[in-house]
């Protein structure tokens, strides 16, 4: 948590306008830029309030401090490419690029990924919560971004319908074994072949998968898309990382790793 901490007034201490609670949901307002959207801070993040810059202090009360924490990580995130690959994320998309964001949560590293793309690129974000979506769809539609396609679905080998498991610290996942205090859902699922067509992509530039221990059914789900050479990232493979590293591979990838990621390209 505390290099947690660090990390938010490094990068957030001069760029914070607002912050507070609109129709419900907690947000941070960044210099004139965007209100993001997250969920209230948890008791321990509050614990460590006393730790954030002044200028944060500021505008920040300890109920948006888990809003900082989301800006910080997947929004503002790394300066380096090796440091973005190291967290799981990427930097080097072009102008005009085609991205998809699998697993992508509340829409922050979806967004940082359309200002990269610009008016003539589009990403399309998946994400399985149907909690998470909706916060995503507030970030995007609130902020008026127009780039981003976005679909509340689970992603799987096939489509169909599956049980998706949850818990509180936002492991959900549709393997058991990566998830301890269960809660159960029936969930529509569907393949990344499948989203591409129905988003009528021509091309996808560059593929990012975090789904939390199923990376290796996404991947099976996407033999028309890897056809096509896209860049593709598999952040924090929960398993099977040798077999993932091996089915990209296969398919003439040169697979780069991290501690925590796979990067693979032509």
């Amino acid at each position: 948590m505390f290099n947690d901490i660090r990390k938010v007034n490094q990068r957030l201490k001069d760029i914070i306008e607002d912050a507070g609670i609109i129709e419900e949901t907690h947000f941070v307002k960044l210099n004139g830029g965007y209100h993001f959207f997250s969920y209230p801070a948890k008791e321990y993040q509050k614990q460590w309030y006393f730790l954030l810059n002044k200028k944060i202090k500021r505008y920040v009360p300890p109920e948006c401090m888990n809003v900082l924490f989301d800006i910080s990580f997947r929004y503002v995130g790394p300066k380096s490419k090796q440091e973005a690959f190291d967290e799981g994320k990427y930097l080097d998309v072009d102008a005009g690029a085609h991205v998809i964001e699998i697993g992508a949560f509340i829409g922050l590293q979806a967004i940082r990924m359309s200002e990269k793309v610009g008016e003539k690129g589009r990403v399309v974000a998946v994400e399985a919560v149907k909690e998470n979506f909706e916060l995503m769809k507030k970030n995007i539609e609130y902020n008026g971004i127009s780039n981003i396609d976005f679909y509340n679905v689970a992603i799987w080998k096939e489509k169909g319908t599956l049980d998706f498991y949850f818990d509180d610290a936002q492991k959900n996942s549709a393997d058991a074994s990566v998830v301890k205090h269960k809660r159960v859902e029936v969930v529509p699922c569907d393949t990344i072949d499948n989203i591409i067509q129905i988003s009528s992509l021509r091309k996808v530039d560059f593929v990012r998968i975090q789904v939390n221990g199923v990376e290796k059914e996404a991947i099976e789900g996407m033999p028309m898309t890897i056809k096509n050479r896209p860049k593709i990232l598999v952040a924090v493979p929960y398993k099977n990382r040798l077999k993932i590293k091996g089915k990209l591979e296969e398919n003439s990838y040169k697979v780069m790793e991290s501690k925590h990621s796979l990067l693979a390209e032509v």
